[in-house]
């Protein structure tokens, strides 16, 4: 009798690569965690409802096995998560739809290449979700999870000026998802030009948000400027900090070299002293071996924004 044997071929997969672990952190249910990721898109724009604003389609790759018995049978996979697409509606708000008919799929309207796709477990779940960062300038930029209940792509937001207080798209634009706060969270880094521009913190639902206070400002200014210094990125570092400032702290940076990605590590209970129109003291708890020492920083305004004085 002929034992069945599985070749993969092309963008095709052997049945080894069907099984994934069983074991996700926090309970989210295996079988879908990351299938954003797995699904492996392909991204492409059109206005396909023709209210002349941008609809996005995400396409899942069809995956083919062959069974090889005598004779050859190939067997279409089921994507670990389906095509979509985010439909605008005449300027407001997008919709989802996880069920796109095989015309809209397939109409030749759609043009590649127009999307960047950025995975992060925002919700800190144990599955990645997916930010798509539109390449072309002014195209809207999206924040898509898995739902744990029946594995389905959802829309989260739209990621907007509005909604986090900077355009991501375009050339010279770049984003990138990571646990910054060491919340647990990915948080949204965005760069401009290659340095870091700000640093959002994913809330406990996973999203993100433009700071709205003081106390918001102070804090997402800390956040940037510990995440330049992680980062070893010098450049980044000296824009949250006051110019008058830079000539005491920046030789002091470069001097560090690849020890200075070490330093946020000993730091703390970031908490707020005080917060007055014209300055801000914020104190740190620095914590080296036995030893621990409360710091003081101070932040002064720049039109809307912090930046750090003394540290």
């Amino acid at each position: 009798m002929s034992h069945p044997r599985v070749h993969p071929i092309n963008r095709f997969v052997s049945f080894s690569a069907l099984f994934f672990a069983s074991v996700v952190a926090h309970g989210f249910p295996a079988q879908y965690a990351d299938a954003l990721v797995r699904a492996q898109y392909q991204f492409y724009v059109g206005d396909i409802n023709g209210d002349g604003y941008p609809d996005v389609l995400a396409k899942a790759i069809l995956k083919i096995v062959i069974i090889d018995f005598d004779i050859s049978i190939p067997i279409a996979l089921q994507p670990a998560s389906p095509s979509f697409v985010l439909w605008s509606s005449s300027g407001g708000p997008y919709s989802l739809d996880a069920h796109p008919s095989n015309a809209v799929v397939n109409n030749t309207a759609w043009q590649a290449n127009t999307y960047d796709a950025i995975f992060g477990d925002v919700s800190g779940v144990g599955s990645k979700s997916l930010v798509l960062r539109a390449r072309i300038a002014g195209n809207p930029n999206f924040l898509i999870t898995t739902s744990a209940s029946n594995g389905q792509p959802q829309l989260l937001e739209t990621l907007g000026v509005d909604k986090i207080g900077i355009d991501i798209s375009g050339p010279g634009r770049s984003i990138s998802l990571q646990d910054s706060s060491k919340d647990g969270r990915a948080d949204l880094v965005v760069r401009v030009n290659g340095s870091i521009n700000t640093v959002l913190v994913a809330d406990a639902n996973g999203l993100f948000s433009k700071p709205a206070t003081d106390s918001d400002r102070i804090g997402a200014a800390w956040l940037a400027f510990c995440t330049a210094l992680d980062s070893g990125d010098v450049v980044s570092a000296a824009r949250f900090i006051h110019t008058d400032s830079q000539n005491r702290y920046l030789p002091a940076l470069n001097s560090l070299g690849s020890a200075m990605t070490t330093l946020t590590a000993a730091w703390s209970n970031f908490k707020a002293v005080e917060i007055q129109p014209a300055y801000a003291t914020y104190s740190v708890l620095e914590t080296i071996g036995p030893s621990s020492n409360l710091h003081l920083i101070t932040f002064q305004p720049v039109g809307t924004d912090w930046v750090l004085s003394e540290f």
